[in-house]
């Protein structure tokens, strides 16, 4: 483990963080948590904390930085400077580094679009792992996967961004807002399968055929991405499709649409079981009870499923019952909320990177 500089009562905590993509994780994990931080003061202390997806490589740059984070990096070329880092800066500024992941990189499904790259680049992401001071991870399940290869884990929760995603919608009445039972799905491409030879991803095919059949009694709504089974359905003007928005404008966006029910399915597999609850979080937020799929994430939630046989009665109840979709976000909600914001929790965020190196801010 790198001594870590001492942090100063009174001075600045600098830190640089490296994104491997900016779209969706590096964007939650890093760059808005980055930015929310660095506007922030605590007691005496500031703090400065950068985001690049490019590689600053002059030595002196770093004489102030108290850690180094490489997020979600793969490539034998990111590994060649996680290895430069070390032995050029390290070892002679006593700046720390760590490795951000908030998935199983280990076993990426083989509908995901990004399996091939990750089966590919395994090996210098098993590497990046070992020799870097520490890992922060989004879960207790991943803490438990990357354990394999560096014992020094932090868990760093997902949380959202009051300032973007505003208050809690907390609904006068959960009665339909149209005319059919609304229900609604915002997920990306990665949950449906890329591949015509593996349909499904985390929609099942006995849950598929359940959104074929009862389009005329639900109001189906799709956001970002949408399975390849039901582009029909699209074209014939059976299931709504709304596309994807930028990130920053997605929490507005979200809460815009009006609806009733939103579900959360996952196959059941080790990839999904170490994601986070990051979408009963928005779900909360936007007044929205919902079915998940019974799974790590979402073993808290009050309607989850072991089967999709399960998935889809629980879909049925919420929709016949007014009252029981109150409970149900009220219930939900009850289980995020001391979690919800980043916002209410900035201190724990900082400390929870710094226990990398047995730090913490008092």
């Amino acid at each position: 483990m790198a001594k870590l500089k001492e942090i100063e009562a009174r001075g600045i905590l600098n830190t640089m963080t490296y994104v491997s993509d900016s779209a969706g994780c590096g964007h939650i994990r890093c760059i808005l948590p980055n930015t929310l931080i660095s506007s922030w003061k605590y007691k005496e202390l500031a703090f400065n904390f950068l985001h690049a997806p490019i590689f600053i490589s002059q030595k002196d740059y770093y004489n102030h930085f108290s850690f180094v984070k490489f997020q979600r990096s793969a490539t034998k070329d990111q590994l060649t400077i996680i290895k430069w880092f070390i032995d050029n800066v390290q070892n002679q500024t006593s700046t720390g580094v760590i490795y951000e992941s908030d998935d199983n990189l280990m076993i990426i499904p083989e509908s995901n679009f990004a399996h091939d790259y990750y089966v590919k680049n395994k090996p210098n992401i098993e590497q990046m792992l070992r020799i870097v001071d520490g890992i922060t991870v989004s879960t207790g399940y991943l803490k438990k996967v990357y354990m394999k290869y560096n014992k020094n884990i932090s868990v760093v929760k997902n949380r959202l961004c009051r300032f973007l995603w505003g208050d809690v919608n907390v609904r006068e009445s959960f009665e339909n807002v149209g005319d059919r039972v609304r229900i609604l799905y915002p997920a990306s491409q990665n949950h449906f399968s890329c591949r015509k030879d593996k349909p499904g991803g985390d929609v099942g095919p006995e849950l598929m055929e359940f959104i074929k059949k009862t389009t005329d009694k639900y109001e189906w709504v799709f956001i970002g991405g949408i399975p390849q089974e039901l582009q029909g359905e699209v074209k014939e003007g059976k299931v709504t499709y709304l596309s994807w928005v930028n990130i920053l404008q997605y929490p507005a966006y979200l809460k815009s649409i009006p609806a009733d029910i939103a579900i959360a399915p996952l196959e059941i597999n080790d990839f999904n079981r170490a994601k986070s609850n990051l979408k009963m979080l928005e779900y909360s937020v936007c007044g929205l009870p919902a079915v998940y799929t019974n799974i790590d994430p979402y073993k808290f939630a009050k309607n989850k499923a072991d089967t999709e046989e399960y998935f889809i009665h629980l879909i049925e109840m919420l929709a016949s019952n007014v009252e029981l979709r109150k409970k149900s976000w009220q219930h939900d909600y009850n289980v995020v909320k001391s979690d919800l914001y980043l916002e209410d929790s900035k201190k724990s965020w900082i400390n929870d990177h710094l226990k990398i190196f047995n730090k913490v801010i008092k």
